[in-house]
């Protein structure tokens, strides 16, 4: 009894060696049996079930000055007015930047 245990288990870890790994066709890190998107480009962003995850490459301009919010030094500027480089309504001799709190 002893012995066929030990054989049926040294079977088994033989069988689990040797199955074969679970392929990734289009190598998006997905195995192809739960992969939805099979031929997904390399190089993408892809979700739990290896679908391509859209990227937002625009730039934000949330005040609409024409500005980027990362250049924005002025993020709230009254929509239609005259911005300088760095997103500041022209103003009266602040040279373009923002006012002095008073």
């Amino acid at each position: 009894m002893r012995n066929a245990l030990l054989i049926l288990l040294l079977g088994l870890l033989a069988v689990a060696c040797t199955a074969p790994a679970m392929r990734d066709t289009d190598g998006d890190g997905v195995a192809d049996p739960l992969d939805q998107c099979l031929k997904t480009p390399a190089g993408m962003l892809v979700n739990t079930v290896g679908c391509p995850v859209p990227v937002r490459t625009e730039k934000l301009d949330d005040d609409g000055d024409g500005v980027m919010n990362t250049a924005d030094q002025c993020p709230q500027t009254t929509a239609g007015a005259a911005v300088d480089a760095v997103g500041c309504e022209h103003d009266d001799g602040n040279n373009g930047t923002a006012p002095a709190e008073q």
